[in-house]
């Protein structure tokens, strides 16, 4: 996969040696013909190609090196900007007859610019993107055309911020508006300075007017837009909303293209010229679970002490509407870092309206299939309830064996948890005023012991939903309850009440759909 960087340096301050070209004379005999010549940088970073014919005759390529950290200089990065990396090119002075190409193994997603420098002068060099890693969209090679020999530098003079404003909901029919991006260019100016003898060189680099931002939405997974499908192209900063609704049951993706044009002044040396970069970015959050609920009957509380027993406290937002468990399709390393990599879903932290919690150690989220459960509350969860305590929870029997499931515990003929053996209850404890998630494994003996983790619980409006790893769960088709419950700390008989899924607590569990 080849995509330029599309630097475009129109000034050449000084360029060292004459043209290849006329030096050769008349009959070209300057350049001796050979074979590709492929040269290794001393630390493995760089390999540098020399094309056919283009080596001057008397020079063998046993002669040529290329070193690593340019000799005799140092770096001094001002406001942010680096040196990505510099290499010594020998011997100094020599000219070829096409640019030789310096191909540079790196990581690096920011906009590298080429700097060629040498004793009678400096020039800038266009850098491309020669090879891409496909599986994560980061650069394994970058590409600079060298028409002589001196030292190179390449130096990174811009950064890029790219941010999401996350929502994620549950929703069937429903339409949905999504604020999904907000994309930003750092405004400050960026200078570094590096030193060749007593000479001192210089890059000054600041954003250009009139850079601007595309966003493209398309490849829609289990969801489309409302209306005719958008493309916006604004001055940054740009914050862009678009509106989906649900086509099937499922998994909610979508995938945003970025297409990044961005413009700098820049100056080498006291010269001022320009220079440009031309970047896509494709950002593809997971928005939720699209299902077909199973719902609810609103206000139908359960007292764990059984229908006889009115619920002292009760509120819509513990009240359910609708629920829902599916497995996803399996989601690549490069997918769940992008969702939980500290990334989209973010360990305890609310931005953007979306909470996420997890446990306190939770652990690298595996790749794989993951078990997305959701519910729909009768009103937004409240982010700090100052009076009350809340926990919201989904239980499986784990393993469809009845042997280690939970056992009520008479007056508590409604307990919520009964028949299952596996729990996950995320808790808002309002004396401490803090958000919490446990995961408890029952045995056969009804013993109850915390277990590690790497669930994720999201919370958005009147949406909790629960991410999972499938790997916890050992069974393929795993039953689950839904409750959500509320209590004045204590567990009071004279302040508490909740609402399950289904009928009421006796119900059986209902199996997770595992498509």
């Amino acid at each position: 996969m080849r995509r330029a960087l599309v630097l475009w340096v129109p000034l050449l301050l000084c360029a060292c040696g004459g043209d290849p070209a006329t030096d050769a004379g008349t009959d070209g005999g300057a350049f001796a013909t050979h074979e590709e010549i492929r040269v290794e940088a001393d630390d493995g970073s760089a390999t540098l190609i020399i094309a056919p014919d283009s080596l001057p005759r008397g020079v063998s390529a046993e002669e040529i090196r290329v070193l690593a950290g340019a000799s005799s200089s140092t770096v001094d990065p001002g406001a942010g900007a680096s040196v990505l990396a510099s290499y010594e090119l020998l011997p100094d002075g020599l000219s070829f007859r096409e640019p030789a190409e310096l191909l540079i193994r790196t990581d690096t997603t920011t906009s590298p610019i080429g700097v060629l420098d040498s004793d009678v002068g400096t020039e800038g060099i266009d850098v491309t993107v020669a090879e891409e890693s496909v599986e994560d969209g980061r650069f394994v090679a970058l590409s600079a055309a060298i028409p002589h020999f001196s030292a190179f530098f390449l130096l990174v003079v811009e950064e890029l911020v790219t941010t999401a404003a996350k929502r994620l909901r549950t929703i069937g029919e429903r339409q949905l508006t999504e604020s999904l991006v907000s994309v930003t260019r750092n405004t400050a100016p960026r200078t570094i300075e590096f030193y060749r003898g007593d000479r001192v060189v210089s890059v000054d680099a600041a954003p250009a007017g009139g850079s601007t931002v595309q966003i493209v939405a398309g490849n829609y997974m289990r969801v489309e837009p409302v209306g005719e499908e958008e493309t916006a192209r604004e001055a940054l900063p740009l914050s862009w909303e678009a509106k989906y609704r649900c086509t099937d049951a499922g998994v909610m993706t979508a995938t945003y293209t970025f297409y990044l044009d961005l413009g700098y002044q820049l100056t080498i040396d006291g010269v001022e010229g320009s220079a440009g970069e031309l970047r896509e970015v494709q950002y593809r959050p997971t928005l939720g679970m699209c299902h077909r609920d199973p719902t609810d009957s609103s206000g139908d509380c359960a007292d764990s002490e059984g229908p006889g027993v009115t619920c002292s406290e009760f509120a819509d937002y513990v009240d359910l509407i609708s629920y829902n468990v599916r497995a996803t399709d399996t989601l690549s390393r490069a997918e769940v870092e992008a969702l939980f990599g500290n990334t989209a879903y973010p360990c305890d932290e609310l931005g953007g309206g979306v909470r996420t919690v997890c446990t306190a150690t939770p652990g690298v989220f595996p790749e794989g299939a993951m078990w997305v459960g959701s519910m729909i509350l009768g009103a937004d969860v409240p982010d700090a309830d100052p009076d009350h305590s809340l926990i919201y929870s989904l239980v499986f029997d784990s393993d469809g064996d009845p042997a280690n499931d939970w056992v009520i515990v008479p007056p508590y003929v409604w307990d919520y948890f009964q028949g299952t053996d596996r729990w996950y209850q995320l808790i808002w404890n309002h004396l401490t005023r803090t958000w919490s998630v446990t995961a408890t494994q029952v045995d056969a003996s009804q013993a109850q012991a915390s277990v590690p983790s790497a669930v994720r619980v999201v919370i958005v409006g009147d949406a909790v939903t629960f991410f999972i790893p499938i790997t916890e769960l050992p069974s393929a088709t795993p039953a689950y309850r839904f409750s959500g419950f509320i209590h004045d700390g204590e567990f009071s008989r004279s302040a508490r009440g909740g609402d399950v899924s289904g009928s009421d607590p006796t119900a059986p569990p209902v199996p997770a759909d595992p498509t």
